[in-house]
């Protein structure tokens, strides 16, 4: 009967000890470990390009310059269309190599209306990219400049044409619209083609203002804007006015020469 009893203790001491082992402190402190130890190993690999610099060469090539990363062995070029390129193999590939400049012949700035960004990385020996990059984008001035010159062109041989003065303030204002794109909203990079077409767009601007300010002093009146009897009635008595001034002016200068002409036959 003891020897049952006995052999029922150690069944139960034996049990609990089972139970105790996964709750000492060893194994719960391995447990902790092996749940919370995630090691994410960060290091500095290689310096980011600097002074990246472009340049227009014409509406087919961009020059690009750069200095290269602390550590650097090669360095990567890459653009885009309208956006930055987010990453290594975003956008087209320009650039691949252990130089500081490169050119990019594949961009027709003359049909590209949004502008072309590029993005430098540096790669070290080993492989390794950083992945911040340097960046600089250059204007698409292309389509919407001659589309500008265009409008500008037009409205001035027609002014010529018509001889209306509201056609020289149309083309005025196309001119001054170049001339503010060139001086005002070009990228430094596009060099000084923008600068010299600024500066023609906001002399001829000028010279359009001037002419149809001459044009409506001389007595030139602005086309029909609208139709209707009450603006050509409106119309015809604008140029009647205008008529009767110069008439006049006129008979002023001729009252005048006359007195001149009767005081001189009086003094001989």
């Amino acid at each position: 009967m003891v020897y049952y009893y006995r052999k029922v203790i150690l069944g139960v001491l034996l049990g609990l000890a089972l139970l105790l082992v996964p709750l000492s402190p060893a194994s719960v402190h391995a447990d902790v470990l092996e749940a919370r130890v995630h090691i994410t190993v960060s290091a500095w690999a290689v310096g980011t390009p600097s002074g990246l610099i472009l340049t227009y060469v014409s509406d087919y090539e961009v020059g690009i310059e750069w200095t290269k990363g602390i550590g650097a062995e090669n360095t990567m070029v890459r653009g885009a269309v309208g956006r930055l390129p987010e990453s290594i193999t975003d956008g087209y590939l320009v650039y691949y190599g252990n130089g500081t400049s490169a050119s990019d012949t594949g961009v027709s700035l003359d049909e590209t209306v949004a502008p072309v960004y590029y993005r430098a990385w540096s790669q070290n020996e080993a492989g390794g990219w950083e992945l911040i990059g340097v960046s600089d984008s250059i204007e698409g001035v292309g389509m919407t400049l001659f589309a500008v010159i265009a409008l500008a062109v037009s409205m001035t041989g027609m002014g010529f044409w018509k001889s209306k003065s509201w056609l020289f303030i149309l083309a005025g204002a196309a001119w001054f619209g170049l001339g503010a794109y060139g001086l005002f909203l070009q990228n430094a990079a596009t060099g000084d083609l923008l600068w010299i077409l600024g500066w023609i767009g906001l002399v001829a601007a000028i010279i359009m203002f001037i002419v149809a300010f001459s044009m409506w002093e001389r007595g030139e009146v602005p086309v029909r804007l609208s139709p209707g009897e009450a603006w050509d009635n409106e119309l015809r008595a604008a140029r009647q006015e205008v008529s009767d001034r110069k008439n006049a002016k006129l008979d002023r200068r001729a009252r005048r020469e006359q007195a001149r002409y009767q005081a001189r036959l009086y003094r001989g």
